[in-house]
């Protein structure tokens, strides 16, 4: 569903581009699509695709359901195992905090050169323990990736799955035929507009 959407909301740009971009540049552009929008309305066909569109979008949305629910408890099941990999983590460089600053009480009465390598010392500690931290947490991360990549793959092999992917062909099928369609009224001026804005970049 998410790709019909972009895949809708890039040809809307596109279209819209190349509208502003006819008005812009040629008038006889802007004849050919009003001569496009003109036939489109009294296409029935193209009508009853629109309408199929629709249809079909709204039956892969009720149909889908069940599986974006089993696809959202994927979602939410990484989520919970990051956050307590975040939290071992988090618990884990507090420890390293709280070593250093056990070791720099021992640093105290020490002086001069002896000083400065015992600080040296706890800080360089410090560094160890919090890589110790990062190395750990990659293998609770890389779980929490198996978990959902496991997860998707059962929510694949569900019959929700088969029938949620039978209405996402139907939509597509339906959308193919509308964009058809489309072109069929609209290439004319689409290609008007594409020669002019090349025209425009050539002169730059």
């Amino acid at each position: 569903m998410k790709k019909l959407l972009v895949f809708s909301a890039a040809l809307l740009f596109a279209l819209s581009t190349f509208v502003s971009g006819a008005s812009a540049q040629d008038g006889k552009c802007k004849q050919l699509y009003k001569k496009g929008t003109d036939s489109i309305k009294k296409d029935k066909q193209c009508k009853n695709d629109a309408m199929n569109v629709f249809k079909k979008l709204g039956s892969q949305i009720r149909t889908c359901k069940a599986h974006r629910n089993n696809m959202r408890a994927c979602r939410k099941a990484k989520r919970a195992q990051k956050k307590i990999c975040r939290k071992k983590k988090k618990v884990c460089k507090k420890s390293c905090r709280g070593g250093k600053k056990a070791c720099l009480k021992t640093c105290k009465g020490k002086k001069g050169k002896a000083k400065r390598k015992c600080k040296r010392a706890c800080r360089k500690a410090k560094r160890k323990c919090k890589k110790v931290c990062r190395v750990d947490h990659r293998p609770c991360k890389r779980a929490a990736k198996n978990t959902k990549r496991a997860c998707v793959k059962a929510a694949k092999s569900t019959a929700a799955f088969a029938v949620c992917k039978d209405a996402r062909k139907l939509t597509r099928k339906a959308t193919g035929r509308l964009f058809k369609c489309a072109w069929k009224h609209y290439k004319g001026a689409v290609a008007c507009t594409g020669t002019s804005l090349l025209q425009s970049l050539s002169k730059k």
